[in-house]
């Protein structure tokens, strides 16, 4: 076991990324998403925003598998999981359940491109409604 461990540390990666398209309505969030293998990581964002004088916060956890036969980079490629997402807007929250099909892309600078669509259950009012993911980032370990 103990030659095994400073080789996992080798497959770990980890990327912070946010969207940029959500500053333009005043919204700053943050993603950190961590390779605990080569085809799976797990994602957890966070992020806040003043509308209207009220403030909005949102948070997210989710799950991500890499199903491509010949990725030796973690995080890259097609991806599939799940995600839970909650939010707050003036007093109103809900939690939903949701699922991403996405395409990662990470170069060898470091940066990432992440698109992402899939459905989620809204608990609160049952409705499914679409949730999609563009992000930028940088890769952060080896």
């Amino acid at each position: 076991i103990l030659y095994l461990f400073p080789t996992l540390l080798l497959c770990q990666k980890y990327l912070v990324k946010t969207n940029p398209l959500l500053f333009c309505v005043g919204f700053i969030n943050g993603t950190y998403e961590y390779a605990f293998q080569k085809k799976s990581s797990v994602g957890f964002s966070a992020g806040l925003g003043l509308f209207t004088g009220s403030i909005a916060s949102a948070a997210s956890l989710e799950y991500r598998f890499y199903p491509s036969k010949t990725n030796l980079i973690p995080m890259k490629g097609l991806y599939i999981g799940p995600h839970l997402f909650a939010y707050n807007y003036e007093g109103d929250g809900n939690v939903a359940l949701g699922a991403l099909i996405g395409y990662q892309w990470i170069w060898k600078s470091g940066v990432s491109l992440d698109l992402g669509l899939g459905p989620q259950l809204n608990f609160n009012s049952s409705n499914t409604n679409p949730y999609g993911v563009i992000s930028v980032g940088y890769v952060l370990g080896e």
